[in-house]
């Protein structure tokens, strides 16, 4: 018989041995009665062995330990788990398990297939590039596909080399369209640095958004935060943070909130 909903959310207290003991034994006596509820029970009691090991980064951050443990005894993990255990019966099939019972076994394996996935969501620290690639899109350069004047083929022309990574392309044609009067200043420059960023030329984009905050314009605070996604790239944490700090000195800054939360995982 499938778990109650209420079964379910006795598993952390009765793992960690906060039923009172009359409750406590109720309960046992409904993992008698039902054994899919005893397999969860089993499942969750191996995954918690597997997190008190001391060398688990869980154990040094008390605060997290009520998070994780949620994790596996919620109905998800209970899927999971199940899911888990269907694919490693499967593999398992026809071989003759040297210890114990094979769904004792095929349990603990699902859990510890989940505490590496908890592992890997929860304790590992990002590196610099990492940080990069998950924060930089370029999703957030403007378009030029609205405008309407006498540059506008040249504008969409340059857009389309952009998202076509013929960065030097762009490199190029940001100076031509710089000379150009009606040419929206600022964003051609956030392209023209952008694609010095892509090759790698960090002096080149460092000044390029340097120029960006130097301009009088609604945008010129853009410049801020593409200069920290330079440092960032480079893997200079020291000048990431002092980047980022000038970007959240005004929360009204371009990506403030993402400096914030950035500043806080480096």
């Amino acid at each position: 018989m499938k778990p109650t909903e209420q079964q379910l959310q006795k598993v952390d207290a009765y793992i960690n041995k906060e039923l009172p003991q009359d409750q406590r034994l109720i309960f046992e006596q409904e993992m008698a009665l039902n054994p899919a509820l005893a397999e969860y029970v089993s499942i969750a009691i191996s995954a918690h062995k597997l997190l008190s090991d001391s060398d688990w980064p869980v154990q040094q951050n008390p605060d997290r330990q009520k998070e994780i443990t949620a994790l596996f005894t919620n109905k998800d993990a209970q899927d999971f788990a199940q899911k888990a255990s269907q694919f490693l019966e499967q593999k398992q099939a026809g071989k003759k398990s040297l210890i114990g019972s094979r769904r004792s076994l095929l349990a603990i394996a699902a859990a510890a297939v989940l505490v590496i996935f908890v592992y890997v969501q929860f304790f590992t620290t990002p590196t610099m590039e990492q940080h990069y690639t998950n924060i930089v899109t370029w999703e957030e350069l403007p378009t030029f596909a609205t405008k309407s004047d006498g540059t506008s083929q040249a504008l969409l022309a340059f857009e389309q080399n952009f998202a076509q990574a013929n960065y030097k392309t762009v490199i190029g044609d940001a100076a031509k369209l710089l000379q150009m009067k009606d040419a929206p200043q600022v964003n051609v420059l956030l392209y023209q640095g952008a694609a010095q960023l892509e090759l790698d030329l960090f002096d080149e984009a460092l000044q390029t958004f340097k120029n960006i905050t130097q301009t009088n314009t609604l945008d010129a605070h853009k410049g801020y935060w593409y200069i920290a996604m330079v440092y960032l790239k480079q893997g200079d944490k020291v000048k990431t943070k002092e980047a980022l700090n000038k970007v959240v000195e005004d929360q009204s800054n371009f990506n403030a909130h993402l400096a914030q939360k950035l500043l806080k995982q480096l």
